[in-house]
């Protein structure tokens, strides 16, 4: 079986709850979105057997680290995730999952080597696209109890509608589940950080853990 791969390289984590924790990223190619923000190059650059994507990854990691899945969306290539996550896990390193949230039956069948999910809730006046609430909830029901923590970017378009809506669907699965507001770093200082302090307070009102936290990886230029 092969993997349709964008890169495979060593860096630190530049968002969310692991902010600043080593990883190997796995760049899977392909996404089934298409945000009006999106800064990220997931065409295909390298066609790799499985057995060949876990020997580099592999040759990469360090003890007990985390491989961080992300893409492009990685849940479009279940099926040859499915036989490389369970080495990986057998080799003892830890799984990170960055997803859009919205493939959640492909979710369910990778879930059982999953450590973490870092779930993008793509707000429809952040991303120009169709809304995705009713995946966007089955996903969060299949991830409640794991290390999860939800991701949304935060635009100088956003409107406040769907942020209230987003952090009222998240609190029906469970209030605990963290939320980081992530201002679009295109905008920062035309707006997208303004809008994450204006609506940080207004998620507080549904959900006990909230935060703005940017792309330091951007900010500060590390791959």
């Amino acid at each position: 079986m092969t993997v349709n791969i964008v890169e495979i390289f060593y860096s630190i984590q530049g968002e969310g709850k692991y902010l600043g924790s080593p990883m190997v990223f796995v760049r899977l190619a392909g996404c089934d979105v298409g945000c009006a923000w999106c800064d990220t190059d997931h065409a295909l650059r390298e066609e790799l057997s499985t057995e060949e994507a876990v020997q580099r990854i592999q040759s990469l990691a360090l003890p007990g680290s985390f491989v961080s899945l992300t893409g492009g969306e990685p849940l479009l290539q279940a099926d040859a995730l499915k036989v490389m996550l369970p080495v990986l896990k057998e080799a003892g390193m830890r799984i990170f999952l960055e997803t859009n949230g919205i493939l959640y039956q492909a979710f369910s069948a990778v879930r059982p080597w999953i450590d973490a999910v870092s779930m993008d809730l793509k707000l429809p006046s952040s991303t120009l696209c169709r809304s995705f609430w009713a995946e966007h909830r089955e996903m969060l029901d299949m991830a409640r109890g794991m290390d999860l923590f939800v991701k949304a970017v935060i635009t100088a378009g956003t409107l406040k509608d769907d942020v209230q809506y987003a952090a009222e669907l998240i609190a029906s699965v469970d209030h605990r589940i963290p939320l980081y507001l992530q201002p679009n770093t295109a905008e920062l200082n035309d707006g997208s950080l303004e809008r994450c302090r204006e609506f940080l307070p207004l998620c507080l009102e549904f959900l006990r853990d909230v935060r703005i936290v940017p792309q330091v990886h951007r900010l500060l230029g590390i791959h």
